[in-house]
């Protein structure tokens, strides 16, 4: 381009000095000359000026354009970096479940055959106490047998030799004559332990009537008038069943008197609560419990 502009600058020097040379004078053409280079120079300038222009706005375009590539490929480059680290956080989370999972099994496993172990033992075990139980049972059941015969033998021997002695002498030359109407309720599941005492008061001429419930008492009481109520303590499984028998007298029928006759362990338990609810007596032997029943009956029975 500055070639180009300085060619035409020559051009016009040279025009300048032929038309000078050939009309010397002529003021006017070397005006005009002047006029056309001064016009070319401010030609050439415009455009320089307008090519600076162009190639700044070009140069600005193209750092614009570098900018806008870098962004892309920056944001391309995080992209990619996100996505290689998502992949990675659930590469080791799948790791970690796997890796779980396969402990959970293997302890599982573990376990599973430890508790059927354990299981297996526990049947047997099971299974030995259950034979253990049924033998005591059956030996329990069989001394409890055992002990009744022995006692009702026990019982049976001491009323014949009661029996055995002479005629007209029995249980009255020990004790005297009951009174008419004297009546004893007898509340107790087990009778034969009562045999001897029960016998002797029918000889003496108590009327004695026996039961084995708390129900059977009641009616009873319901249906008659007793002046006297011997009860035992447990009966069946209910270990108290005297005491409730005790609640129900008081209540119903408050001036009839109650003799608890019971074994030493159930009193130690039962009797002051016995006492609290109206019982006359606590005791537990036959001797006893044939004086307290004359005692309480208005007699003396070291007199006949």
């Amino acid at each position: 381009m500055n070639a180009l502009w300085m060619f035409a600058d020559a051009t016009l020097s040279l025009l300048a000095l032929v038309v000078g040379s050939e009309a010397e004078g002529t003021d006017s053409l070397l005006e005009y000359a002047r006029f056309l280079r001064e016009e070319t120079q401010a030609h050439r300038a415009y455009l320089e000026n307008l090519l600076t222009a162009s190639a700044t706005i070009v140069g600005m375009g193209i750092a614009v354009l570098a900018a806008i590539l870098g962004f892309l490929g920056l944001r391309t480059f995080r992209g990619t970096a996100e996505a290689v680290k998502n992949a990675a956080d659930a590469a080791v989370k799948n790791a970690a479940k796997d890796a779980e999972r396969a402990f959970d099994t293997a302890l599982k496993q573990e376990l599973g055959d430890e508790f059927n172990k354990f299981k297996l033992e526990l049947a047997n075990q099971q299974q030995s106490l259950k034979e253990h139980v049924r033998k005591f049972t059956g030996n329990l059941e069989d001394l409890r047998t055992q002990t009744k015969a022995n006692v009702a033998k026990t019982a049976t021997d001491m009323v014949d030799l009661l029996q055995a002695l002479p005629q007209g002498v029995k249980a009255e030359v020990i004790y005297p004559k009951a009174r008419s109407e004297q009546r004893i309720l007898w509340v107790d599941d087990v009778p034969e332990n009562n045999v001897v005492p029960h016998r002797i008061f029918q000889q003496v001429g108590f009327i004695v009537e026996a039961v084995q419930s708390t129900p059977e008492a009641v009616q009873k009481l319901k249906e008659d008038r007793f002046d006297l109520v011997i009860s035992d303590m447990g009966r069946g499984h209910k270990t108290d069943a005297g005491l409730e028998l005790l609640e129900l007298i008081r209540a119903s029928w408050p001036k009839t008197r109650v003799v608890i006759y019971a074994s030493e362990k159930a009193l130690e338990h039962y009797g002051a609560r016995a006492k609290e609810l109206g019982a006359a007596r606590c005791i537990n032997g036959s001797s006893e419990l044939i004086s307290t029943v004359y005692e309480l009956l208005d007699f003396d029975p070291t007199h006949a």
